[in-house]
């Protein structure tokens, strides 16, 4: 058994003759009734050779984090054949003893058993599921649990505390027996994050481009974020999620940043993606590819404009003059601006009092654009080349987008909302980027130019 890249590989055997589970509730099992054998299972996970249970769920997966590949709970879910409701256990890492080594890491085997009969049986595993969602499965049949929507929030999807949900990548079907050392004993359970992993660096050379000022510490953050999820991933190549169909998107499934720590800081490249700190984005896939109903992942930033207008001669007059941010007004920190563009031949102008603001916009009879506390915003689109796991723009489970900006163009947008949210976005409108898209173990690469 291999435990390798993106999957946490399970082996569930039955082992020693016990007690059954089986329920003759008709309600429960669906109108079935399990006769089998009395018997047990028993649940081992292969961990990588120099982490204990505790910590780690995968071997090899050079792009994960500890916290990233902790198990903190397991649970394992039978069925019957037809897919009546038989039993739920739920096993700690603490349940785990070290077994034998195996060639790519070590072994260890539950110490719980998990009673249940034999005859023909599907399985389905979780691990780190919140406890609500564990409890809720039970009583469920197998039909109703693949495809019943889950409510998953920002908060219990990306809890790394308490460790990243993950869920079986398909039923598994075993046919136990009497003899327990039968290879029809032991099965094999794959299971995946439930979110993929994101990370933005800024090139070396980025480029600012745009208008001359000041730029700040820039930060990143998820948005539009899918709080609907199946446990188990529809099929490709749609990964058809519970909001994928064209007309069904509904603004309350889903949520932006809305705190200070939604909010991470872009930096540099580094030689190891462990060291990047990430965000996670819940599988969003969509028919229609919009922008507003695609995750996306915006970028902020101070701005401070260099060439401030004033009014000319200190009152409103109608004639305006341009003066420097810092000589002439003193202004080295950021905060509140506005723009106005009276044409397009005569372009936008930056001030930084309200007053003369509205009056330039009153006199060209334009609009004004509140820049608050200086921050600008940036909206960039995972999964943007062709060719990668998911259709363009879809985001699904248990990828790992490494973002780079190559090109940034001030000062971007006065809010991070979507201007044209029925449009599908342009690979490179909005900031350009190299994306490395990873299976949480080679990222998938992409580069941003980002402008307003």
């Amino acid at each position: 058994m291999k435990v390798k890249f993106k999957y946490a590989i399970m082996a569930v055997a039955a082992l020693t003759l016990g007690l059954t589970s089986c329920s003759n509730n008709d309600e429960v099992t669906g109108g079935e009734t399990d006769n089998g054998t009395e018997t047990y299972m028993k649940v081992s996970i292969n961990f990588p050779s120099t982490n204990a249970p505790q910590t780690r769920a995968t071997t090899e997966d050079v792009n994960a984090t500890d916290a990233e590949a902790a198990v903190k709970g397991v649970d394992v879910y039978i069925y019957t054949s037809s897919g009546a409701y038989l039993s739920h256990t739920n096993l700690g890492a603490s349940d785990f003893q070290q077994g034998a080594a195996t060639a790519n890491g070590d072994l260890y085997e539950a110490q719980k058993k998990i009673p249940t009969t034999t005859g023909p049986k599907s399985i389905l595993v979780g691990i780190n599921l919140p406890s609500a969602i564990a409890t809720g499965l039970e009583n469920q049949t197998l039909s109703k649990v693949l495809t019943t929507a889950q409510t998953l929030t920002r908060a219990q999807l990306t809890n790394l505390t308490n460790g990243i949900p993950m869920f079986s990548t398909a039923v598994v079907d075993a046919n136990f027996v009497a003899d327990e050392t039968d290879s029809r004993n032991t099965i094999i359970a794959t299971v995946q994050r439930m979110v993929a992993k994101v990370t933005v660096e800024k090139s070396s050379g980025m480029k600012q481009d745009g208008v001359e000022g000041e730029l700040g510490t820039l930060e990143f953050a998820i948005n539009n974020f899918n709080e609907r999820s199946y446990l188990v991933q529809k099929a490709s190549p749609n990964f058809e999620d519970p909001n994928w169909a064209s007309g069904s998107y509904l603004s309350s499934e889903f949520s932006d940043a809305a705190t200070t720590a939604d909010w991470k800081t872009v930096v540099t490249p580094v030689a190891d993606v462990k060291d990047l700190d990430a965000h996670y984005a819940a599988e969003n896939t969509s028919e229609d590819k919009t922008m507003g109903e695609i995750t996306r992942v915006t970028v902020r930033a101070t701005f401070m404009p260099n060439v401030i207008t004033v009014y000319a001669n200190g009152t409103h007059d109608g004639s305006y003059k341009t003066v420097d941010r810092v000589s002439d007004l003193s202004i080295i920190s950021p905060e509140t601006f506005y723009t106005v563009t009276a044409s397009a031949t005569s372009g936008t102008a930056y001030f930084y009092d309200s007053t003369v603001a509205d009056a330039y916009a009153n006199d060209n009879h334009a609009t004004k654009v509140t820049y608050t506390n200086g921050l600008c915003y940036w909206n960039m689109y995972l999964n943007k080349e062709t060719g990668k796991k998911g259709a363009q723009w879809d985001v699904v489970r248990n990828e790992f987008f490494r973002c780079q900006i190559t090109r940034i163009v001030a000062p971007g947008n006065a809010t991070p909302d979507v201007k044209d949210p029925t449009q599908k976005p342009d690979a490179e409108t909005n900031i350009t980027t190299n994306i490395d898209i990873m299976d949480w173990n080679t990222p998938i690469l992409s580069n941003y130019e980002l402008e307003p």
